[in-house]
Formats: structure tokens, C-alpha cells, sequence
């Protein structure tokens, strides 16, 4: 009788604890989103700070303010009550962009280590010529169906997102003199736009330094204003370049034309047989890998709202074409591509030259899903462009891998913060969340998973519409306020579930006295 009056005693006291740490939960919550909704830190200038920062990854004359924007991240990272900050390099400076890390680690093994990720640098802002305003100059307007935004490069992608859950992160600390109700350990990169290609090695290098129960990115989008998401799975990518040489110069198009090759006509050539003619991926071997997707995925997919026309008029296209047999959001989702991203050859000046081009190059971007591999994808690719090179002593073909690469991820429905973030946005949106799919790659999240064994949840604020790697990309004031929230509430949500799976305080235990 003794032993059982001092188990009942013991579940007592625990079932007390649980009580009082609810209470305290509720109403540090209710501060620190009643320090969001009084706006005690003007978000919206912050952004417009962080917008002024050219910090273009793929341009190398940009490094130092690719630098510069590590180094604002890291300055918010411990205004919001990170410790162990530092910008760390994941290869020669001013080649190699950093990585953004820092932790708080005081929340005990009971509650999940949490790692953060988002990124700080952005896509290049040409054709300058179509912004309606300067690019790096954040630009208030009231969009048509958005209402006050701002327009920048990096304004939704990912500098609005992140800001969003910076900013919700330090209302949490702010409201709880220091504390959060979670572990935390933060990864912010300045390399996701090409690829994130010294990421893989950093990650590699550093596995106790990253340990995690599970990650939060704030990279990503949700599927509409109105209708909240999360993304289960990414499409995956390689980059390549072809390079066509037909002779040693320029040559006049009225004495040789007719009777040498052309080293235009020859890439156009190679990059026409890339396809059959309805669409589909030409290149012997491309969809070998490729998992065959079961009724019940393939009638998820169908089951996502999606309006034909509201989709042509963001994209602005007059129709669709793609592999047949699949429909729009299949073929965006769960099918590979490859797709020419850019092409050059010969005079683009002004007025006319009139020569036959010695050279010409085209980047080709292929996207692959489920059991597809880069290495896998670029040769199938590579040696279909090889086979179709005219004979060498006409042209001079090479197939060159880029540095943009990522591993396909599909992540599951019940990964460990789906539960809390499915809560926190039907509660904000007022419905329940869609699980839907992306077209897109993020590399980071694949080497969670490949070398941290985490799952991450996407936990952005953006939207399709927000015409992100595009002249007039914006992000509107809602949905930074709204992706404050969210980020706040998400932490409660998240420790209210407790350690959700083995090894949490492992997690916790690895901190930034290693650094």
C-alpha cells in the first residue's frame, strides 16, 4: 500500500507539473503575441534594411554583401537571445559564402532541440529594365489582392520569411526574460540561390554541432493567402552547362556563311532534341530511376485545389504543355524536367554584326523526384547531348556539371513538427492545412535528412504569387505579421508535445562551446 500511495503521490506532482507548465506556457504565449500585435519593433523597416543588401550569391562581385547579410542575420540571431553566434566559413572567404550558426540550450531533455533554417541571400535581380522600382530598394505599394506589400529582390524568398520567424522568435524571448520554450540551434545560409554547394561538407563536418530532434525552415510558402499548407515533399536538382565551338573565331556571315558550321545552329540542335515533341524528356535513361507513384498519391495531388486560370494569369502564360499523361500539378510536382534556363551566342548588341558566332552555351536545369540522383541525372543528360554532337571536326561539344545540386526529399505527414505547425496555421487561417508538394529545391533539407536523420517542416509565409526569382518579387505586410505569429505560437505547440522522439538530449547537449 506504501509503494502505491508514493506512485500516486509521484503521478500527482507530474500531472501538477504539467498543469503549471501549461499555465506558464498560455500566458507567456499571450505575451509575446500581445508584443507582435502592439508592433514595439517596426518589422517593416527591418525588412526594408535587410532588402538593401545586394547580397546576390551567384555574382562574385556581391561576396562582400553576401557577407554582410550573414553578418545582419547574426546580429538578430543575438538580439533575440541566441548565444554561441558566429558566421562560420564553409570554405575560402570570399568564394565559399558562410553559414550563420548560434543555440539556446537551456530548455531541458523534456522538451525537442529544434533547428532553425533559412536562408540570407537571393536570386539576381536582371532584367533591372522590368522592376518597377529599383531592386534593392524596398518599395511600399498596395497590391491588388495582397494590399500593403513590399517590393524587393528577396522580399518573399527568403528575407521576408525569415524575418517573419526572427522577428516571432524574439517576442517569445522578449516575454519570457530570455527564455524559450524549446531547445533551439540555428542554421542560416548565404548559398541556398546556387545550390548551397559547400553546404553538404559544413553539415558533414559538423553533425554534433547541428544535432536536432527535428527542423523548422523558414524557407518555403504556404499554398494561398487564404488557404494554409505544408509541403511534404521537394523535387530535387542538377545544373549543367554546354559549351559548342565550330571554329577558332568570329567569322564574316557573308564569305564563310552557307559552307562552315554555325555554332548557334549547332546548340540549337542539341537543345531541341532534349524533348519529344510533347514534351517529354528525350535524354535514354532519364526516367529510369523514377519511383512509380501509387492512385492514392496521385489522387492527393489531384485532390489540391488549383484554378487553371487564376495559375496562367500569375505566370502569365497563355496554356500548358508538358509530358503527356500527366496533369499540371503532376507534372510541377512528381515528374523530372529539364529545362533551359539560359542561352548565349554571337552579337546581342545594339544594331547588327554580321558574323557567324565561334561559340555558343546554354545552362540546363533538371529537376528529379523520388529515387533520382544528380550524378544519375547529369549523365543521362550528358551522354544523350554527345550523342547527338555533330563529329568533332565540325564542333567542339563539352557537358559541364554545375555547382547546383540537391537530392529529391520526400518527407512524412507525421514528421515530428507537422502536428504543432498543422495547429498553429489552422488556428491563424481559420482552416485546415493542405499537405501538398513542391516543384522547387531547397538542398539543406535533403542533408538533414541524409546526414542529421531529421525531417524538417516547411514554415514559410510566402505565396505563389509573390513572383519570387522574378522582376517585381514582393511580399505583403499580412503575411510578415502573420508568419511573426505563427513562428511564436509554433514553439508552444512544439514543447506542449514534448520530446518527440529518441535521443532529444543528446540534441540539446551539443552546443556552441564546440565552435
Amino acid at each position: 500500500m506504501r509503494a502505491q500511495r508514493c506512485v500516486a503521490i509521484v503521478l500527482l506532482s507530474l500531472a501538477a507539473l504539467r498543469l503549471a507548465a501549461a499555465a506558464d506556457f498560455a500566458a507567456w504565449e499571450a505575451a509575446a503575441l500581445a508584443q507582435l500585435a502592439n508592433r514595439d519593433v517596426d518589422v517593416v523597416a527591418e525588412l526594408r534594411d535587410f532588402i538593401a543588401i545586394p547580397s546576390v550569391s551567384a555574382i562574385a562581385a556581391h561576396a562582400a554583401d553576401v557577407r554582410r547579410a550573414a553578418e545582419w542575420t547574426a546580429a538578430k540571431l543575438r538580439a533575440l537571445g541566441a548565444e554561441h553566434v558566429a558566421v562560420m566559413e564553409t570554405g575560402e572567404p570570399g568564394v565559399a559564402h558562410p553559414v550563420v550558426y548560434g543555440d539556446w540550450l537551456h530548455g531541458g531533455d523534456d522538451v525537442p532541440t529544434v533547428l532553425v533554417y533559412g536562408h540570407s541571400d537571393v536570386q539576381p535581380a536582371e532584367p533591372f529594365e522590368l522592376w518597377h522600382s529599383p531592386p534593392f530598394e524596398a518599395t511600399a505599394f498596395e497590391h491588388p489582392s495582397d494590399g500593403a506589400s513590399l517590393r524587393g529582390r528577396g522580399a518573399s524568398d527568403d528575407k521576408g520569411s525569415l524575418l517573419a520567424a526572427l522577428h516571432g522568435l524574439r517576442s517569445v524571448s522578449a516575454a519570457g526574460n530570455g527564455r524559450f520554450p524549446v531547445n533551439l540551434k540555428f542554421l542560416l545560409e548565404a548559398q541556398e540561390e546556387i545550390g548551397s554547394p559547400q553546404l553538404e561538407a559544413f553539415i558533414a563536418g559538423n553533425k554534433q554541432l547541428l544535432a536536432a530532434d527535428m527542423a523548422l525552415s523558414a524557407d518555403g510558402d504556404q499554398h494561398s493567402p487564404q488557404q494554409p499548407s505544408l509541403t511534404v515533399a521537394y523535387r530535387g536538382a542538377v545544373a549543367l552547362q554546354i559549351d559548342v565551338r565550330t571554329s577558332e573565331h568570329d567569322l564574316h556571315s557573308g564569305s564563310f556563311g552557307g559552307s562552315v558550321p554555325n555554332a548557334a545552329h549547332v546548340l540549337a540542335r542539341l537543345l531541341a532534341s532534349l524533348h519529344t515533341s510533347d514534351g517529354a524528356v528525350a535524354a535514354p535513361g532519364f526516367y529510369d530511376a523514377v519511383r512509380a507513384r501509387t492512385a492514392e498519391e496521385r489522387a492527393a495531388v489531384a485532390a489540391v485545389p488549383f484554378d487553371e486560370a487564376t495559375d496562367r494569369a500569375t505566370a502569365g502564360v497563355g496554356g500548358y504543355h508538358g509530358e503527356p499523361g500527366y496533369s499540371t500539378l503532376e507534372r510541377r510536382w512528381m515528374r523530372p524536367t529539364a529545362e533551359v534556363t539560359g542561352v548565349w551566342s554571337g552579337w546581342t548588341g545594339d544594331g547588327v554584326k554580321t558574323v557567324l558566332p565561334a561559340t555558343a552555351h546554354a545552362r540546363v536545369v533538371c529537376r528529379l523526384v523520388a529515387d533520382q540522383t544528380p550524378a544519375g541525372a547529369f549523365e543521362a543528360v550528358r551522354a544523350h547531348i554527345m550523342a547527338q554532337a555533330p563529329a568533332a571536326a565540325l564542333a567542339n561539344v563539352t557537358v559541364t556539371r554545375l555547382g547546383f545540386a540537391a537530392s529529391p526529399v520526400e518527407a512524412p505527414a507525421d514528421a515530428p513538427a507537422n502536428a504543432a505547425a498543422m495547429r498553429v496555421l489552422a488556428q491563424l487561417y481559420g482552416k485546415q492545412p493542405l499537405l501538398k508538394r513542391q516543384g522547387g529545391s531547397i538542398p539543406a533539407i535533403g542533408y538533414f535528412k541524409q546526414l542529421l536523420g531529421v525531417d524538417t517542416t516547411t514554415f514559410a509565409f510566402g505565396h505563389p504569387g509573390n513572383g519570387v526569382h522574378a522582376p517585381n518579387e514582393h511580399f505583403a505586410v499580412r503575411d510578415l505579421l502573420r508568419g511573426a505569429q505563427a513562428w511564436a505560437s509554433v514553439l508552444f505547440r512544439l514543447a506542449e508535445q514534448g520530446r518527440l522522439r529518441s535521443g532529444g538530449g543528446g540534441a540539446a547537449a551539443a552546443h556552441g562551446d564546440e565552435l
